[in-house]
């Protein structure tokens, strides 16, 4: 996985959803993962991306990584904690936004008081 964009899907009542590879190409295992800085002022992220990836994370100075699941297959479910803990509910839309080598995973609630500044990051030059 090595793409950005922004692509809305939605997961069913068993909270399953289908993941599109088409914009998102996958390595499997795929992670669903709990990301979270030392940084007091960041909350937690949820992320997806394969375990090669997730390694790479993980070595980030300050990053912590919790592996919710891992998935063989493009339909991942989201665990019922992890709903309620960022309001992902079944029916409205989950927003996938690809990082790079990564995969946030959005509410539709957070996409919608946050999205300027997803796409500003999407959009931002590399610093490198």
């Amino acid at each position: 996985m090595n793409h950005n964009g922004i692509v809305a899907i939605r997961a069913d009542k068993g909270r399953r959803f289908r993941w599109p590879v088409r914009f998102f190409p996958v390595d499997f295992p795929l992670c669903l993962a709990e990301l979270t800085s030392g940084d007091s002022e960041m909350e937690s992220l949820l992320v997806a991306c394969s375990r090669q990836n997730l390694d790479r994370l993980t070595a980030e100075p300050g990053c912590e990584v919790r592996i919710l699941a891992e998935h063989q297959s493009t339909r991942p479910t989201l665990p019922l904690a992890i709903c309620q803990k960022y309001g992902f509910k079944p029916g409205e839309p989950l927003w996938l936004v690809g990082m790079g080598d990564y995969v946030e995973l959005w509410s539709d609630s957070a996409w919608q008081a946050l999205q300027g500044e997803a796409v500003a990051a999407l959009v931002a030059p590399d610093p490198e």
